[in-house]
């Protein structure tokens, strides 16, 4: 029994098979909460009988999160489903095999907002998620037709521009990222080689008919002309300005890297890993150096001091020396490549890709850490790759046991990780349960106020209790929980 348990546990697609298993029962146990609760009612079904009529465009991510909300084994399939792609696919562009368990760890050791906002939630992870995979997807795609000159075959012709066109209909800024980078790569091309991928342009074909159809849609020229109520966009040079200055220092400087610690970690080791282990040169030891400093004074100011409250002048020049230590960061990490045209050109799109997501949020409200999940699975390669080159003089040694000892703490790692968050929503899963069945045989006894218990490790969901009217309404009504009972919130 012994020896099979061994012979089963030595082979990969025993942890893979494991891992999906764990990653669909984890989605199984998240709870709907916030606006799953008004897409999972009538109200997302009036919301399609309209058209989205000045609501948005995001056409794509409506009909997946209308789905998933009504269906839990199906949303925990395709969450678990997402989560898995996403590591497959970035395990095919570092090419490496522990680059799969590497990413499911940092994908769930994310930032507690950025977890809450994009994993745990039904329509954050119907935007956000979903889009993360897609934008991997064509860069592994990118990187094999443009970089090593894999052949197009028609069915990825009919894939690319399906994946233009679903892709553009779900998120703004990646709408805006799908048809400026594929034209971007094409100018690259012609540039370099003299030619055009066929694929890229059935790709842009694909984008810019999504663009039309997202970007036409009412709701657009309500926040252009300042009727949406909700949403804004800046017009003029000084708003611009004075919007983005914003945006920066409260959302794009902590979301954007900082406050996501253990990717941090894995930055600055792999740096260090790569210093310690490779000839050096001035360049990425300065670069490295600033990038370390700065982000120590980052990581002192923000996890060690913690303060609640900061002067203006404190936080703009926070979010200056984070820019440097991004600044910093992109340099270090083409640097290290300089004798490796291919790997060079890939960071470099990779760096790009990320500058193209995140630019257009700098004028736009509102955002939040829901809008850095996608930029997050960037630095996640973008760190997996300095860690590759970190390695390489473990590679060069016949006798090596590091890289295989590495390749198992990982799986156990990524394994254990997933398996925690597992007993974490296990009682999240049981109150939610249970304080429904309470609420409806209190209404069937005939109370007219009724108390919702809150659900344990609330700071892992996205307004896991309905924290005002709209979304009391929107609760009673996913429930079908009678309009006239007060559902009031438990105190504490």
């Amino acid at each position: 029994m012994k020896n099979r348990l061994r012979y089963w546990l030595r082979k990969d697609r025993t942890w893979y098979l494991m891992t999906f298993v764990l990653l669909a029962v984890l989605c199984y146990l998240f709870p709907y909460t916030g606006d799953d609760w008004s897409w999972g009612s009538s109200v997302g079904i009036d919301r399609i009988n309209a058209g989205f009529v000045d609501y948005g465009g995001r056409y794509f991510g409506y009909i997946i999160v209308l789905v998933l909300t009504r269906l839990r084994v199906l949303k925990a399939l395709v969450m678990a489903g997402t989560f898995f792609g996403i590591g497959w696919i970035v395990k095919s562009i570092v090419k490496q095999k522990w680059a799969f368990f590497a990413t499911i760890l940092l994908i769930f050791l994310v930032g507690n907002e950025i977890f809450a906002q994009s994993v745990a939630w039904t329509s954050g992870f119907s935007n956000y998620a979903t889009t993360a995979i897609m934008i991997v997807t064509f860069l592994m795609v990118v990187f094999n037709i443009v970089f090593e000159g894999k052949v197009e075959s028609l069915w990825l012709k009919i894939g690319m521009f399906l994946l233009g066109l679903g892709g553009s209909l779900i998120m703004e800024n990646v709408t805006v990222f799908f048809v400026v980078m594929p034209i971007l790569l094409q100018i690259y091309l012609w540039a370099k080689e003299r030619r055009f991928s066929p694929a890229l342009l059935i790709f842009t074909i694909g984008a810019v008919i999504g663009a039309v159809l997202m970007f036409t849609n009412s709701a657009y020229t309500n926040i252009a002309s300042a009727q949406d109520g909700y949403r804004t966009m800046s017009f003029s040079v000084t708003d611009l300005i004075m919007r983005a200055k914003e945006n920066y220092v409260t959302a794009i400087h902590p979301y954007g890297l900082f406050k996501n610690v253990v990717l941090v970690l894995s930055l600055f080791l792999g740096g260090l890993f790569f210093l310690g282990g490779h000839k050096r040169n001035k360049v990425s030891v300065w670069s490295f150096a600033v990038f370390a400093a700065f982000t120590l004074i980052d990581v002192l100011s923000n996890v060690v001091i913690g303060a609640t409250y900061k002067p203006k002048v404190f936080l703009y020049l926070e979010a200056l020396l984070s820019f440097i230590a991004i600044v910093s960061l992109v340099v270090f990490t083409i640097s290290i490549l300089k004798d490796k045209k291919t790997e060079r050109r890939i960071m470099t799109v990779l760096w790009l890709s990320f500058a193209i997501l995140v630019g257009p949020l700098l004028v736009v409200t509102p955002i939040g850490p829901r809008n850095f999940f996608s930029p997050y699975i960037l630095l996640v390669i973008i760190s997996l790759m300095v860690w590759v080159q970190a390695l390489e003089p473990f590679k060069a040694k016949k006798q090596n046991e590091f890289l295989p000892w590495l390749e198992k703490a990982l799986r156990l790692s990524a394994v254990v990780v997933v398996a925690v968050y597992v007993c974490i929503f296990v009682p999240v899963y049981y109150v939610d349960v249970m304080r429904l069945k309470t609420i409806r045989k209190e209404v069937e006894a005939g109370k007219q106020e009724v108390i919702l218990k809150r659900l344990p490790f609330d700071s892992l969901m996205w307004v896991s209790s309905p924290t005002f009217d709209k979304f009391t309404e929107r609760y009673k009504m996913f429930y079908n929980i009678p309009m006239e009972v007060d559902v009031v919130n438990e105190q504490f």
